[in-house]
């Protein structure tokens, strides 16, 4: 690595702090469209296409919640963990796990972002906190939209 590419990382504003780090439940890939109406108040028809494909089962994992400290766009967001963006994914009975049994790690300010794949094309599903329940949708993950670091969005990865 070159000299200049060392220093472009070293001084590379943060995007990110860590919030925590938590256990994810071994998921056996199978999620069906019950256990997505179960736990979003409101999902979007694209949340509810894209959770319902079958996955990979997926052993017992931890996760690390960070939190956004200053505006940035997916592909900043999540590059700044990793340029391996596989290494960032969850699958998509992971998300459901993490919504269902870790909601109070969700930012109740902004979203929570996860980033997934399905047939060799990222997404992103995010989950705001409203009075009456969980609200799903999902953005591709090349979309231009700047998340604001002021409202602390939340994003959640593999611990790496």
């Amino acid at each position: 690595m070159n000299i200049f590419k060392k220093l472009s990382m070293i001084f590379r504003p943060r995007l990110l702090r860590r919030v925590k780090v938590l256990e994810l439940d071994a998921c056996d890939g199978k999620v069906d469209i019950s256990l997505v109406d179960k736990v979003f108040a409101f999902a979007s028809s694209l949340f509810k296409d894209l959770m319902v494909v079958v996955g990979l089962a997926t052993p017992q994992m931890k996760v690390a919640v960070y939190e956004l400290v200053r505006d940035a766009k997916f592909v900043d967001i999540f590059t700044s963990l990793s340029s391996d963006l596989d290494r960032l994914c969850l699958t998509q009975g992971q998300i459901i796990e993490f919504c269902r049994n870790h909601s109070e790690d969700l930012s109740r300010d902004g979203i929570t972002s996860f980033l997934f794949k399905v047939n060799g094309e990222y997404f992103v599903a995010d989950v705001r906190v409203r009075s009456d329940g969980l609200y799903a949708r999902v953005c591709r993950f090349g979309d231009g939209g700047v998340w604001r670091g002021g409202y602390r969005p939340r994003v959640v990865v593999p611990q790496l």
